[in-house]
C-alpha cells in the first residue's frame, strides 16, 4: 500500500533532509514525478517502493543532489546523457531541476521507455528529452539513431562506480563532466581526481554514500 505521504510533502522533507535549496517550482516537479513513479510502481515495476518518502529519499531528490555540481562546474545549459535510465533516474529529476538542459534517456528495456514516454509528456520535457534504445558496451555508446558527445553523462546502478567512470569519459564530450552516484566504500579511492565530491547518509538507510562529479580532458 502506498505511503499516507504526499508526493509535494516527501520532496520536501527529503530535500531539507538533503540540504538541497531547489526553488518551490521544481520541488513541485518532482513531486509531479514522484507520484507518477507511485501510481505506475508496480504494474510497470518501475521501482521497489510505491512509498512517496522512500522514492523521494532515495531515488528522486537523491538524483538532484548532483544539480549544484552541475550548475557550479558545467553551467546553466548544455546536454546530458542518462545511460540505463530506467524509469527516467537521474536524469529526469536533472532536467526538472536544470531548465535550460536538454537530454537522452538510452535504455534496452520498451517497458522503462515507455514509462518515460509518459513521464515526458506528464511533466512537460517533450521538447527537452529524447528517448531512445541503446546501452554502453565495450564499442562504446551504441544508440539507434546514433549520439553526439554530450556535456555531461550519468547513470544510476548499472556499473561499479570505477567501470563507469573510465566508460563514460570515452564517449563525453571534451571539457564536460561524469556524474557518479554510489556506496562510500567503493567510491573513496576516486575521491582525489573528483571535481565535487559529497558523502552523506540517506535515512533509514544503511551504509554512506557518495554523489561525485568527475571532469573530462578537452
Amino acid at each position: 500500500m502506498a505511503s499516507a505521504t504526499s508526493a509535494v510533502d516527501a520532496v520536501a522533507r527529503a530535500a531539507d533532509e538533503a540540504a538541497l535549496d531547489l526553488g518551490t517550482a521544481t520541488l513541485d516537479r518532482l513531486a509531479a514525478y514522484v507520484a507518477l513513479l507511485q501510481r505506475h510502481a508496480a504494474a510497470a515495476n518501475l521501482v521497489g517502493t510505491d512509498d512517496a518518502l522512500r522514492i523521494a529519499r532515495e531515488l528522486v531528490v537523491d538524483s538532484a543532489r548532483l544539480v549544484p555540481f552541475v550548475a557550479a562546474h558545467l553551467g546553466a545549459e548544455g546536454s546530458l546523457v542518462d545511460v540505463g535510465a530506467g524509469a527516467g533516474l537521474p536524469g529526469i529529476p536533472l532536467l526538472l531541476a536544470l531548465p535550460r538542459w536538454t537530454g537522452t534517456a538510452v535504455e534496452p528495456r520498451e517497458r522503462r521507455r515507455t514509462f518515460m514516454a509518459l513521464a515526458r509528456r506528464e511533466l512537460d520535457l517533450t521538447d527537452r528529452l529524447r528517448i531512445t534504445d541503446g546501452r554502453l558496451d565495450d564499442d562504446g555508446l551504441t544508440a539507434t539513431p546514433p549520439l553526439a558527445p554530450a556535456r555531461l553523462l550519468v547513470s544510476k546502478a548499472v556499473f561499479a562506480p570505477a567501470e563507469w567512470l573510465a566508460r563514460a569519459r570515452r564517449v563525453t564530450a571534451g571539457g564536460g563532466g561524469v556524474g557518479v552516484f554510489g556506496a562510500a566504500r567503493e567510491l573513496a579511492p576516486l575521491a582525489p581526481s573528483a571535481l565535487a565530491w559529497s558523502e552523506y547518509s540517506v535515512p533509514q538507510t544503511t551504509g554512506g554514500r557518495v554523489v561525485a562529479l568527475f571532469g573530462v580532458e578537452g
